[in-house]
């Protein structure tokens, strides 16, 4: 049985969010007036990578992503991605986890959502310390 490779076999819409990443770190470069070889002597990584990045190829290391949206002031925004307190299917699971975990069931027609703050099944909680 072959594995299947992420680089070379991506679901579309993983190639087209990987593809406007590059694009995006592009146009940040450009607008700083840098060549893709001054972001890439920043970086500590060749030319090659930089042009794969902002290209958005998919076998490209994503700490060479990172590294460039840190160059650019830009890093900020990757703390958004895969947020847990942005996972409205994860809260849920946990919250249903929890309550196999503890011998507590809820009510029927109750939701997780009604959990106090900061428990797992809370939105406005942080799961960020759960294994």
């Amino acid at each position: 049985m072959s594995r299947r490779s992420i680089a070379h076999d991506a679901p579309l819409e993983v190639a087209d969010a990987v593809y406007r990443l590059g694009r995006r770190i592009r146009a940040a470069r450009h607008d700083r007036g840098w060549t893709q070889h001054e972001l890439a002597v920043r970086l500590g990584v060749s030319r090659t990578t930089i042009v794969n990045v902002e290209r958005g190829k998919l076998g490209s290391a994503i700490a060479a992503y990172a590294g460039a949206l840190y160059e650019l002031g830009m890093l900020d925004g990757l703390a958004l991605i895969a947020d847990p307190n942005d996972d409205p299917e994860g809260a849920i699971l946990a919250a249903l986890d929890a309550e196999q975990n503890t011998g507590y069931t809820r009510a029927a027609g109750s939701s997780p959502w009604s959990a106090a703050a900061g428990s797992p099944a809370s939105p406005t909680g942080s799961r960020e310390d759960r294994p």
